[in-house]
């Protein structure tokens, strides 16, 4: 919350209630991270707004960390949540295997850590948020959510992209995996949550990007001891 508070200070070139331009557009859509929110990434959607693009950023009540909606009523995350969070953290050791030299070898504990995950809302969840896009989808083509008429007008959905951050990242995969008619996923900081991406041929072109924790894995019996996190130095 205080670094929200901050946030709205902040000045967008976003237009509420401004008209949808003339033509057909192509759309993405963004589904936020475990436990995050709606508006997780407003200054790219109004980059690619900008841009010739139709984004639709599908909340998820009770697994985000707050939905608003029009006449005020608030979505608070469950705490159940923050409980299978910390069971996840706890079970990320069972990732660490994933640096083995083998593709063997990774999968063998990806299976190990997905039999972990499927124990949490994260690892049972994934079906329910995709099917939630796809439905929000429905609607829109169908032009039946009378409050979206206007952008529903102007969506072709021929042309649909994915995008996501961390949990909604892989959400992204699994969408565009379900849908002859997606062109792409755009997967931010994401990760196996869930089988259906395991060991799998992709569809459509997939541009990840995140940093290569499994290296750090890699290199920590190379680092000296002062710089061993796992060891733990009198100040």
């Amino acid at each position: 919350p205080d670094a929200l508070r901050n946030a709205a200070q902040l000045l967008t070139n976003a237009y509420v209630g401004a008209p949808p331009a003339a033509g057909q557009f192509p759309v993405v859509v963004f589904n936020h991270g475990y436990l995050s929110y709606p508006a997780q990434h407003t200054a790219l959607f109004e980059h690619l707004s900008a841009n010739g693009y139709v984004v639709l950023s599908v909340g998820h009540p009770w697994e985000s960390g707050g939905i608003v909606y029009a006449n005020g009523d608030a979505v608070l995350g469950s705490p159940r949540l923050l409980e299978d969070m910390m069971r996840i953290g706890e079970a990320l050791g069972a990732m660490s295997a994933y640096a083995a030299p083998t593709l063997t070898a990774q999968l063998t504990a990806l299976r190990d850590y997905l039999r972990i995950l499927r124990t949490t809302s994260a690892g049972r969840l994934a079906s329910v948020w995709r099917d939630d896009v796809y439905f929000v989808l429905d609607r829109l083509e169908e032009n039946a959510i009378p409050a979206a008429r206007a952008v529903a007008a102007i969506i072709d959905h021929e042309r649909r992209g994915y995008m996501g951050k961390s949990f909604g990242a892989y959400i992204a995969g699994m969408l565009a995996q379900g849908d002859p008619r997606s062109r792409g996923v755009v997967h931010l900081d994401g990760g196996l949550w869930s089988y259906e991406l395991a060991d799998t041929e992709l569809r459509t072109p997939f541009m990840t990007l995140g940093s290569d924790v499994w290296e750090d894995f890699r290199r920590m019996a190379e680092l000296p001891r002062g710089m061993d996190p796992s060891v733990r130095e009198p100040l």
